[in-house]
This record gives structure tokens, sequence and C-alpha cells, in this order.
């Protein structure tokens, strides 16, 4: 455990130990009082709940909440409300005739809030309780039973204006400008005591920078006991739907953190969130309207996305981005280079472009450098020792691979490809339509001060996205450093979708059905037992009717498309002749047209269905993702010159830069006065009444 939640933990407990003997030394026992016949009697007092009450309950709880320690959440128990209905009347009623609550449902996940000053001091940690769901239930009705008691033997004040129905803040407003009112038209002296309940009520804001008054750093994927994947490929486009998703799950699959691609052919600039908590950046022509082409992008896992500090969209053949480490800071840059059959100056405008990046980053960082350079290096070394080796793949170096080798030589870098001794068909990282030609031109390069950091780079021909290329994955060991608090790792989920069919609900229902067998004898079993075997049956039945989420991906994938594309596998040569291979694109191509017309069709019965009843809200999210043909992107800004703020620091200074001239374009307008009044209004002038009053600040 780390030593910082120790410290938080000892803080907490001596905090309650402090309320607890603060209660026993309280002398006054009349609030108490009111709660004795409660004790006494609870028959007579604690009217049993219904299945009716129970289920109002139930529809009235917040979807979005967090699930407690129980891992039970409350989408999963809405949707099988109707099922456990009567187990949960039947356990309440019993816990309202004994008087008890049960142990099991008051054990609560905290969680350290930090609030503001000093993060040393734990005193400045706010902790947050989750309780479980069913608790939340149990104390509603409790709730609804003990106020409605207190209301019978008139025992809560008139002036107690919070935490009670019909009455607010606003109401406690008026009663005391009246009062202070009465006091000064009678002469009188009025005082007020305010006290601030700081610990209780006070704000928990958000860091503003992100760089800035960072938390311990704590153990990421990077380390030095463990190799980083980090991979370039060119997938040639990325404009089909199928694609990203796909591209994900392989990325997922072969536990690739930094994956470079080339040839995404998508205009314009952004950042995206795409499948199996991945991140998506892409740089591409600034005319989005432009034709498709070229684009280079960067798909960051969920670990190495807490350690990005910045990147920058260069050009439509350039990205660069930059990662927090424990040894250093890495840049990382992903390029696209014109083909070897290109025209001379687009080669030179590239490379220069490539050279003018390099020298922009800072010294100290660890420099990667990959992507498809459409280089040929070959195995000859010779006269080139301090930037390749000699294991490249056969063949003879062609002119890109010239002018990629006096860029490694000129800003000392070492192409990793040409390092380590595999196979040949393990170095090929293209392979032309008709399978003849076959050349190694993707490639990654790092540093050659950190040369050693680089473990191996070799293809991963089982990895495929309808491409010419292979992927090239290089192993890399490095220790990088989250720039945020680890978060805390997520429960598991039943897999909802289940429930749409009706067999899903069917089966579900038989499963939970026989669990609840267990719940027979209610009678002569203690409440804390009967509450944990009705939560060990809730979740043995989702486990085996439903089963969990292990992966993210797109809503409108069924079943059969993704285990189609689990058995396209890559053949040994990509040909367009060979009938097997070509067979099955066309059919995951076909099955994804499907796939969308079918999740189109269902979203637009489900708007019709919601307009029916006029469920506004649902029609609102349903329309809203028919409309929506592309992922919302969060791109860069700019400054008053047109560069691009790629930091935090940046954005947030340009900001209240922005908001500043706003401002003070606003102050130093000047008012237009009528030189000549108008003729005079009819208007009221008698004073405003209660009723008035009241009916404004409501409004307002």
């Amino acid at each position: 455990m780390n030593p910082k939640d120790d410290k938080l933990k000892e803080h907490f407990t001596i905090e309650q130990n402090k309320v607890n003997k603060l209660i026993k030394r309280l002398k006054k026992q009349y609030y108490l009082n009111a709660f004795e016949n409660c004790r006494r009697k609870p028959k007579k007092i604690f009217k049993p709940c219904t299945s009716l009450e129970v289920l109002k309950i139930i529809n009235n709880l917040d979807s979005n909440s967090s699930s407690g320690i129980d891992q039970i959440n409350t989408k999963t128990l809405k949707c099988i409300k109707d099922l456990i209905v009567d187990e949960l009347v039947a356990c309440i009623n019993k816990c309202l005739d004994e008087g008890s609550f049960p142990d099991s449902l008051k054990i609560a996940k905290v969680s350290p809030i930090y609030k503001s000053d000093l993060k040393t001091d734990p005193s400045n940690y706010r902790p947050i309780s989750v309780l479980p769901v069913l608790s939340k239930i149990f104390e509603k009705i409790l709730y609804t039973r003990i106020y409605q008691h207190l209301n019978d033997i008139d025992y809560l004040s008139k002036k107690q204006y919070g935490f009670r129905p019909k009455s607010n803040t606003l109401a406690a407003t008026i009663d005391l400008v009246s009062n202070i009112k009465s006091a000064i038209d009678k002469k009188q002296v009025a005082v007020g005591i305010f006290i601030d309940i700081k610990k209780a009520f006070d704000a928990i804001l958000k860091p503003s920078k992100r760089n800035k008054d960072r938390s311990p750093l704590l153990p990421m994927t990077f380390s030095a006991k463990l190799r980083t994947q980090i991979g370039c490929w060119n997938v040639r486009t990325m404009t089909q739907p199928e694609r990203l998703p796909q591209v994900a799950k392989i990325m997922r699959d072969y536990s690739i953190h930094i994956l470079g691609l080339s040839e995404t052919r998508w205009n314009g600039f952004g950042e995206i969130t795409s499948d199996f908590d991945s991140t998506l950046l892409y740089s591409g022509k600034e005319d989005e309207n432009a034709t498709r082409e070229y684009g280079a992008g960067l798909v960051l896992s969920r670990s190495v996305k807490n350690s990005l500090l910045s990147w920058n969209p260069i050009s439509e053949r350039i990205i660069t981005a930059r990662f927090s480490s424990r040894v250093r800071k890495i840049t990382v840059i992903q390029c696209y280079a014109p083909t070897n059959s290109a025209l001379p100056d687009e080669k030179e405008s590239f490379y220069e472009q490539v050279e003018s990046t390099l020298k922009s980053t800072k010294k100290q960082d660890i420099v990667i450098l990959m992507g498809d350079l459409n280089a040929k290096m070959g195995s000859d070394n010779e006269d080139r020792e301090h930037y390749m080796g000699r294991e490249g793949a056969a063949g003879v170096i062609n002119e890109n691979g010239e002018l990629f080798g006096d860029l490694c030589s000129a800003q000392d870098l070492v192409i990793g490809g040409t390092l380590f001794k595999h196979k040949e068909c393990d170095k090929i990282t293209w392979i032309s339509l008709d399978g003849v030609t076959q050349n190694q031109i993707d490639h990654i390069s790092i540093s050659r001060a950190w040369r050693t950091s680089l473990l191996d780079v070799r293809n991963r021909r089982g990895a495929d996205a309808d491409s010419d290329h292979h992927l090239v994955v290089a192993d890399v060991r490095l220790r990088m450093a989250a720039a945020r608090r680890k978060v805390e790792k997520a429960s598991k989920k039943f897999n909802l979708q289940f429930l749409r069919s009706e067999e899903g609900r069917k089966e579900f229902s038989i499963c939970l059905r026989n669990q609840f067998e267990l719940l027979k004898d209610l009678e002569d079993e203690d409440m804390d037992e009967a509450w944990e075997h009705m939560r060990t049956a809730f979740t043995k039945a989702g486990e085996k009717a439903l089963g969990y989420k292990h992966s993210k991906q797109e809503h409108w994938m069924s079943h059969e498309l993704w285990s189609a594309k689990r058995q396209n596998i890559k053949l040994d040569v990509l040909a367009a002749l060979d009938e097997e291979y070509a067979a099955m694109r066309l059919q995951i191509r076909k099955l994804a047209r499907r796939d969308i017309r079918r999740a189109a069709d269902e979203l637009a019965d489900r708007a019709n269905a919601a307009a029916k009843v006029l469920n506004m809200r649902e029609l609102y999210d349903v329309t809203k993702r028919l409309c929506n043909k592309s992922r919302p992107s969060k791109k860069p800004l700019k400054d008053a010159t047109g560069q691009l703020l790629c930091t935090t620091e940046e954005q947030l200074k340009r900001w209240t830069e922005h908001f500043s001239n706003l401002l003070t374009q606003c102050q130093t307008q000047p008012t237009t006065v009528p030189n000549s009044p108008g003729p005079l209004l009819n208007l009221p002038t008698t004073p405003p009444t209660y009723a008035e009053v009241v009916a404004a600040i409501k409004h307002h």
C-alpha cells in the first residue's frame, strides 16, 4: 500500500474516533427520545413497505451513479427489478420488524478527494463514501417513515428550512429579511450569527495546470522491468468505419502502447477517444474538404495517455507527441514520407520539414522517429555503421534510403530494424500486390545515446487491417510516469446488452429464480445473512447468464462481424488474386454495411417509440447519435498569430488573454444616452407585495 494511503487512513480513523467520543459526551438526549417508541414498538410505527413503493424508488434512482463494494450498479438493478422486488420487500419488512439495519449494507467504498492547499496534509482531503445500491433503497424507505413519525409528534421546528420538502434556503432568507425589517421598524437591534462550516460544505477545485502540483508518481505500464511496445503501421486508409476499432483491437491484442499510423487519409487535425480505452491523435490537410490523401496519426493506450504532455500536428505527413518519463522526456515523431518515385522537390521539402522538427525538440529528450519512410536500406552498412547495423533486409539502398540515412546521421539517430538478427520474413514490412516485390521500408529509429534501450524490432505478420504493409513493433525499456494521479481500477460490469433480447431475459430470469431458492427461509435467517445471500444470488446469476464486459467496441458491430475479422488472418503473401483472402475481405465489408444499416434502423425505432411516449431525453440522445457521423474531436487552440498551442499551460494563457481583451472592450465601449427624454411611461410605482417578491425570486 502507498504510504500516502496509510496516512489518509490514519487521519480519517482519528477523525471518526473524535466524533464517536463527542457523541458519548453529549448530555442532552431529547433528540433520542423521539425514537424511543420506535425501539420499543417498531411494528406499530413503521408500517411494512409494498412492492409498488420499492419499484417507485428503484425507478427514481440515478442510473449514472457508481456501484458500491458489492459491484451491483443501478442500471443492472433497473433491468431486473421485477424479478427481485418480492425478495427485496421481504428483506426490508423483516428489517423493519426487528428494528435493525443490516451490517453488510453499512460497508461503503471510500475515496479521498483533494480539496485545496497542501496535498501532503490529510485534512485537505474529503472522504467520499459510496454505499451499495440496495442500501439506498432501504434508506429511502426508512426516511419516509421516520420523517412521517417526527411530523406526527410535531417534533421538527418550524424554523428548520434545510432538508425538508417544500422548504428551502429561499424561505429562510425571506424569514431573515422580514425579522431584520421588523426590528428596524420597531427601532430594535437586529443581531445575527453566521457560521461558515467550511469542513462540511467546502468546494473541491480541479487543478488548472496539468504539469504542476502533480500527485506522487505511481508505477505505470512503463518501468525498468517491463518492455514498452512501440509500433508503426501504414494502414492505407482510416476512412472506413470499421477500420478504427479494428486497429484499436489489434493494438490491444499485441499489447502495443504507442502505435504510429501512416496514410490515415483524414483531413484536419484533432484528438478523439477510440475503442478499448485508446486515444487517437491525427494530422491531415488543413482544408477538411480537400482530397483525402496522406495523413499521420498516433494511437495511445490508456496508460500512455496519462503521460502525454503535448502533441503537435506539423503537417499532413508529420505528427509529434511528447511524453513524461522517469528518466527523460520522450518525443515521438510519426512520418509518412513520399514514395521513391516522387518528385525531388517533394522529397526535399519533406526531409527539410522533418529536420526542422527534430531541431525544434529539446536536446535532453529521447527522440523516436518512425513511420513509413519508403526508404530501402539494405544490409550493407559500410561507412554507415554509426546509424545502421548489418541486419537489414536483403537488397540495395534506394534514393529514399540515402536521404533517410543522411537525416539519421545528421540528427544522431540509429535505425532499429537493421540492428537485430531475424529471419528475412520477419524483416519485410511491405509486399507488392502481385506478391513479387518485398522490401523493408517502414522503420523505427531512436537517439543513438539511448541505443541500448531498444531491445528488439521486427514485424508482426499476424496483424491484419487490409493493408499491404506489415505492422512493425519495437520493444523499448523505459520508465514513463503518469502526469496525474492514478485512477482507481473500474469494477467489472455485467453485459446488459444480453438483456435486450427475449431469450436473454428469459435465461437470466431462470438463473435468478434458481438462485433465489436460497431465500425461501428468510424467517429463520439472520438479517445480515439474508442480505448476503441475496447479493450472492444476484451476482452468480449475472455471471452465469450475462457475463462481464471484456472489451469496448462500436455499438453497431455484431458478434458475427468481429468473428469474421478474427478469422481474417493475414496470408504469407498479400495477393489480390488470392480468392480466399479476397472473399474474406468482401464478406467483412458486407457485414460492416449490414451492421451499420441495422444499427441505424434500431436507433430510428427507439426514437419513434420515445416520441410516442413524450420521452424527450431518450429522443434527444438517440437523435444525437443518429446525426453525429463522426466522433467528437478536441483540437489545439491557436494564438493571435495563428500558431498552434499544444500544451495545457499555453491554452489556458490564451483563454485568459482572450477573455481579458473581450471584457476590456465591453467596459471601454461608451453607452449611448438619448439627448431628449421620451414620453413618460405609465408604470406602477406602488411597493411590491410579498407574493410578487417570492414569485420574482423563484422565476429568476
